[in-house]
């Protein structure tokens, strides 16, 4: 079966893509590396603007770039690029201080990107990483020596120790200054510790038998003068130590496991899974919920149950596997999260308040919302309609889609959503496949769709970054997979 690709763009300079790894530096150094501008056939040419971005790796915000400049006439001694002659042909290369980008983030891990563009051409990413540190890398590098050093001189003390352990390599003159000032005339004194130590031996317990009796008044004898203990418990046949797996017997296992005796693991899964639903309803015990679907893996911590169920409003049957997450109104916390188990049910435990279900499943649009208050035990309900979102634009292609709505429900029409490849150039079936983004915009509906290779047919199986550029100013982005599918609703 031959398998038909859209390609998102080329990229010949695949070295400049993969990046450039500028080490250890402070912000007094400056960086310098190589750069690629591209034309639509993709040969080298020269820039004729650019843009710079630049990312804190220890931002835990969902900000964009810490750092961004966008620049015109991008030739030779421009602020950010300068070129140089060699052997008839003209190199570029990016060179500024580390202090002018990296927007006093601190100390850590930088990533970033210099965009350039050429009269036509490719937008061309040519990407770099750096590590910030608080000094001079010539001060690591200086500590790093001390510290070799000092482990060669802990090293060579420890040779030489090993050596005068050995008694063939033992010189008095040379190595008793080794052992506290111990000289040869003193080491002829060791000769009178030869005398036996079972002469100073003035242990009372010796030629006696002692009786140890524990809180349970079992009594342990203690013979000193043999090499025998007895404890009160001893298995069938009073041999040694009834816990000595070569002693244990069937009829010891009887006696001290009464009537749990002979059960294996088997045995007491079935006493659990088969016992009665009413022996698992106490409060405080997940017991209720032994027939949930295992993907419910965050049903709360509340005092009431709750349980929600998923219908379809067409024909009012009940919808097994829809995922839903329930938040505070404020949507700011995601308290429980599960999925309908067979019947279309999911439990979650919630204390008194008011709160926000949210639902999907793949081929159904669901209520943007719906408002629980919670009083008590008690029952909701969600209903959604089947959806057909189309097939893709061309076959092994998956058509990736979903709605924007504002927390009112209102739906948020005209906002750009974009979809790229962070971790760069890759290749389907030798083919290569450009970082570079693709992009569409929500309808009066707020619904949208991208038609995106599968992250598994590429090389690698590379995630996609989803960008959600709100009108608000806020950006919304979460890396996903692209599932090798015809269709898939993205779920934030």
């Amino acid at each position: 079966m031959k398998r038909l690709c859209v390609v998102l763009g080329f990229v010949a300079a695949a070295s400049a893509a993969a990046g450039v790894d500028l080490g250890v530096v402070s912000a007094a150094d400056y960086i310098r590396f190589e750069i690629h501008a591209l034309d639509t056939a993709g040969i080298p040419t020269p820039p004729d603007s650019g843009h710079i971005l630049v990312w804190f790796e220890g931002e835990t915000t969902t900000d964009a770039a810490s750092y961004t400049n966008r620049w015109a006439a991008a030739g030779a001694g421009s602020v950010f690029v300068d070129s140089a002659q060699y052997a008839g042909h003209t190199y570029y290369y990016f060179v500024d201080q580390v202090g002018d980008i990296d927007n006093d983030e601190g100390q850590g891990l930088y990533s970033g990107v210099v965009m350039l563009y050429t009269d036509g051409g490719l937008p061309t990413p040519n990407r770099f990483t750096f590590t910030l540190a608080g000094d001079e890398l010539s001060d690591y590098w200086a500590e790093l020596k001390r510290v070799g050093d000092s482990i060669n001189t802990h090293d060579d003390w420890v040779g030489r120790q090993a050596e005068i352990a050995n008694i063939n390599g033992w010189n008095p003159s040379s190595d008793s200054t080794h052992v506290n000032g111990l000289n040869a005339a003193r080491l002829t004194r060791l000769d009178n510790l030869d005398e036996p130590i079972s002469g100073l031996d003035d242990n009372p317990w010796d030629n006696t038998v002692r009786q140890l009796t524990a809180l349970d008044e079992d009594v342990t004898v203690i013979d000193l003068n043999g090499t025998i203990v007895v404890p009160a418990d001893t298995n069938q046949s009073g041999d040694r130590l009834a816990v000595m797996p070569e002693h244990w017997t069937a009829a010891d296992s009887t006696a001290h496991q009464g009537a749990a005796s002979g059960l294996d693991s088997a045995d007491v899964a079935r006493a659990v899974w088969n016992a009665p639903a009413a022996n698992h309803t106490s409060s405080g015990t997940y017991g209720a919920y032994l027939d949930t679907a295992v993907s419910v893996f965050i049903i709360g911590s509340g005092a009431y149950s709750i349980s929600v169920i998923a219908y379809d409003s067409a024909n009012d049957l009940t919808v097994a596997g829809v995922r839903l997450a329930v938040r505070n109104l404020e949507q700011s916390s995601l308290l429980a999260a599960g999925a309908t188990n067979s019947s279309g049910r999911a439990g979650f435990n919630l204390d008194a308040g008011s709160y926000l279900i949210t639902a999907t499943a793949p081929g159904y649009m669901f209520e943007a919302y719906d408002t629980i208050s919670v009083t008590g035990g008690q029952t909701d309900t969600v209903r959604g309609v089947r959806f057909d979102p189309g097939a893709p634009s061309a076959p092994d292609l998956c058509r990736v889609y979903g709605y924007l709505l504002s927390t009112e429900g209102q739906a948020e029409s005209g906002v750009a959503v974009t979809a790229w490849l962070p971790s760069g150039v890759t290749t389907l079936s030798g083919i290569i496949i450009s970082p570079s983004s693709v992009a569409t915009a929500t309808d009066n509906y707020g619904y949208f769709y991208l038609d995106l290779v599968p992250s598994q047919l590429m090389t690698g199986g590379p995630l996609y970054e989803i960008t959600i550029s709100r009108a608000d100013g806020a950006i919304l982005r979460k890396r996903v997979s692209v599932p090798d599918q015809e269709t898939w609703q993205l779920a934030w």
